[in-house]
């Protein structure tokens, strides 16, 4: 059941693993923690005299220190295993993330004699799960941003670094004769612009990728499929990955064809 019966005794403990990188600490029946290993006394960098008498918790970040001692309090008042993630200084003054796991021991009598605890480092991992939670929520942004283009008048496309077109609306679909089939999948560029303007819009993507994502806004005329003349006007709203480069960039634009041809009739 519960009671883990490790049935250990002490001595063969005294002799654990200091090579492993797990870190080991045990305790006596009266839940005070007596036996810290080399591993333990190295990576926080304080002498065993200075772990003992729950100084050992002086290690642990202010603010983690009593979820930990109400974790093993509980544990110990039932005698039952526990698992506890806590924030640690390292002897580099490090903060890390540790990850605790406690089990009660019994002498071969049956009386529990005390915990044996083995901690190891996950902060590597925290900070994986970390950049997963923020992908997510930056993909959920994304969607969130293209469903409310997908609905909107302006005329819309993203575009991955490479300048490959990811998604576009319907507005860019009627303003260019094609269908999405036709649009995503192809290089902006290519897709949409003819002659010298590809140049130039492929260094609109380059400077907005590696400018740090401020540019102004780009104007041309596009490629329709029946050779019509649109003028698009385009600004860049630029979208990060988690761990903050430019992902890709979105494109919002308006058809100024007809701004542009009042303007050049009023010349």
């Amino acid at each position: 059941g519960d009671r883990n019966t490790a049935r250990v005794r002490k001595e063969n403990l005294s002799g654990m693993p200091d090579a492993a990188p797990v870190l080991f600490k045990m305790s006596d029946s009266k839940n005070d923690f007596y036996y810290f290993s080399n591993q333990w006394i190295q990576f926080t960098g304080k002498e065993l005299k200075k772990q003992r008498n729950g100084g050992w918790y002086n290690c642990i970040l202010p603010e983690d220190i009593n979820q930990v001692k109400t974790t093993i309090d509980a544990a110990f008042s039932k005698r039952q295993q526990y698992g506890v993630s806590y924030r640690l200084y390292n002897s580099k003054k490090q903060l890390r993330w540790i990850h605790e796991a406690g089990i009660p021991l019994y002498e071969l009598e049956g009386e529990f004699s005390g915990y044996i605890s083995a901690s190891i480092d996950i902060t590597d991992k925290k900070q994986e799960e970390e950049e997963r939670s923020l992908q997510k929520a930056l993909k959920e942004s994304e969607r969130k941003l293209h469903d409310s283009l997908e609905k909107s008048h302006l005329i819309a496309f993203s575009l991955d670094r490479s300048g490959t077109i990811t998604f576009c609306n319907e507005a860019l679909c009627e303003v260019s004769g094609k269908s999405k089939e036709e649009i995503v999948g192809q290089y902006f560029y290519e897709c949409l612009f003819s002659g010298e303007l590809q140049e130039e819009a492929k260094s609109f993507l380059h400077s907005i990728i590696h400018s740090s994502g401020y540019v102004n806004s780009f104007e041309g005329n596009i490629l329709h499929k029946e050779g019509k003349s649109v003028i698009l006007k385009l600004s860049s709203v630029v979208l990060y990955n988690a761990k903050g480069q430019i992902a890709g960039v979105t494109l919002v634009g308006e058809n100024v064809t007809e701004k542009r041809k009042i303007a050049e009739d009023l010349m």
